[in-house]
């Protein structure tokens, strides 16, 4: 049994980065399951039971899972709007949403084959009503992410990029044209001015006369 379940766990986690596959076949099971109550005509009740759950898997997936902790970020960055950028934590994470919703729909399409579950109801009522908890639970939602300003994804902020290295080091060895440099004694890199250079020239060739007299 534990190896059983290992496997199991091991070929969930090599699912974990197929998030479009995974939700296809979770909309597949899904239509599968809607056909199996059409075909029937009954298990109406099951039907009911499997849409409350799905609700409130959506709920949990909506909701932040700290909620203290959104109230005290709520309460100091009031008035500030250059807030730290903080990611959206759910309660209920994705892959465990998409988790949730396989099993769900397995077991529901499972108690299908038992005819005793056929539990007769009367469907509009049914219908209605779960029109109306749904309006109600996700009206309640919409006004707390209103209130505590949060939305259930990631957003990140706009990033301003520094100038690149290349530009950095084309303006630092960038030549001064302002200045050209002439070839000759007379350049800024020694800071002898050309005349001087002739004086002290002069200077040593007649110390070098006087020394031939």
């Amino acid at each position: 049994m534990n190896f059983s379940m290992d496997s199991l766990r091991k070929y969930l986690d090599m699912l974990v980065p197929y998030d479009r596959m995974r939700w296809g076949l979770a909309a597949f099971s899904f239509f599968l399951f809607f056909v199996r109550i059409i075909s029937c005509n009954g298990f109406y009740i099951i039907a009911y039971a499997y849409c409350i759950y799905l609700l409130l898997l959506l709920l949990a997936f909506l909701t932040p899972r700290d909620m203290m902790e959104l109230m005290s970020a709520e309460e100091k960055d009031e008035g500030e709007p250059d807030a730290e950028f903080r990611p959206f934590r759910r309660k209920l994470s994705e892959f465990k949403a998409w988790t949730a919703v396989m099993q769900s729909t397995i077991i529901c399409l499972f108690l299908t084959l038992f005819p005793f579950l056929d539990i007769e109801v009367y469907v509009p009522i049914l219908v209605i009503y779960f029109i109306v908890l749904s309006y109600m639970m996700l009206k309640k939602q919409i006004e707390h992410m209103i209130r505590y300003k949060y939305v259930p994804w990631n957003i990140k902020k706009q990033k301003f990029s520094a100038p690149s290295d290349e530009k950095k080091n084309d303006d630092i060895f960038q030549p001064n044209t302002s200045k050209p440099i002439t070839p000759g004694f007379s350049s800024s890199i020694f800071n002898e001015p050309e005349s001087d250079l002739k004086q002290i020239s002069e200077t040593i060739e007649e110390k070098d006369k006087s020394k031939m007299d």
